[in-house]
């Protein structure tokens, strides 16, 4: 039922742009060529991307009582498609949205965020780079997000309000910096969290990146994050070499080693993941399609292949 509302939305709008240009296009000479499907694609894309930051300039001015800005409006709407198959399961299939809002004027260096599934399951701290096999967890939430620079730090502060069967919130304080040393990339990042639900925690990453000649990259990963209410340790160690094929197409491959401490510090699962990414149709369609291989504990590390596929589309 909510993968079928969601289809009947996407048509939708899409259906509702194109019988808004139908007027426009009747008036064009009776010879002309039909548009390529690509060409189609983009305009509609920019006519949708155009309402959305026309609406979010009016909620701009609403505030700040109709003061102008020559800042480029970043408001963009996503929409993504995701595909899951593990060995001995059936496909899934989960679409999420999400809305960043951009109000120039009354934010300056915060956004506005609506989101249909769990970001912190995404994105926050020690889940960020380990692989996910399975779609994150459907809530609906907006969050509040403030960038700042202290000194030659990058802060992030980010409180949130989710709605699912309660009402659910959280915060997320981020510190990080990117340091050239010789020819390494350092990347350390330090975050405190907390939830209503599940308590408060902290996340610390010392990861680093080696140039291997003009294309490869070579990444190690070193992570640790702890959760207060369960007395939760978790440890990421890996590494990961990627490559571009041009400015759209990316290739890596990745080895992750992840550690818990339930009884006893130990080894939980190991993952090795190959993944090809695609920013395809000028930044309006974004896919990606990543095999993996995962060796874990509760399957007295056996392994089992598994397929992960998303596809975005960005307004």
């Amino acid at each position: 039922m909510k993968t079928s509302l969601f289809l009947i939305f996407y048509i939708l709008l899409i259906s509702n742009v194109g019988s808004a240009q139908a007027a426009s296009n009747d008036k064009k000479a009776a010879g002309s060529a039909e548009e390529s499907f690509e060409n189609r694609m983009i305009k509609k894309n920019k006519i949708i991307s155009g309402e959305l930051d026309k609406t979010a300039t009016i909620l701009d001015h609403f505030f700040t009582g109709g003061v102008n800005t020559d800042d480029k409006n970043e408001t963009d709407l996503t929409i993504t498609n995701r595909l899951d198959w593990v060995d001995g399961s059936d496909i899934t299939y989960k679409p999420n949205v999400s809305i960043s809002l951009h109000l120039p004027n009354l934010e300056k260096k915060w956004k506005l965020r609506f989101t249909s599934y769990d970001e912190d399951s995404q994105e926050r701290g020690i889940n960020k780079n380990r692989l996910k096999n399975t779609a994150p967890e459907e809530k609906y939430g907006v969050s509040l997000i403030l960038l700042q620079k202290l000194g030659k730090l990058d802060v992030t502060f980010r409180p949130k309000v989710e709605f699912k069967d309660t009402v659910t919130t959280s915060f997320l304080l981020r510190f990080e910096r990117k340091k050239q040393v010789g020819r390494l990339l350092f990347k350390p990042r330090l975050e405190f969290f907390g939830r209503s639900d599940t308590g408060a925690g902290q996340f610390a990453a010392i990861n680093w990146d080696i140039p291997l000649g003009k294309i490869f990259t070579l990444s190690f990963l070193n992570e640790e994050q702890y959760e207060n209410t369960n007395h939760l340790l978790s440890v990421t160690h890996g590494l990961a070499l990627s490559h571009p094929y041009n400015d759209s197409m990316s290739q890596s491959y990745s080895l992750n080693f992840e550690y818990g401490r339930r009884p006893a510090y130990h080894l939980e699962r190991y993952t090795f993941a190959s993944s090809f990414s695609h920013r395809w149709y000028q930044n309006i369609i974004h896919y990606s399609f990543t095999p993996y291989l995962i060796w874990s504990e509760d399957r007295s590390f056996s392994g089992k292949l598994g397929i992960s596929m998303s596809f975005d589309f960005i307004f």
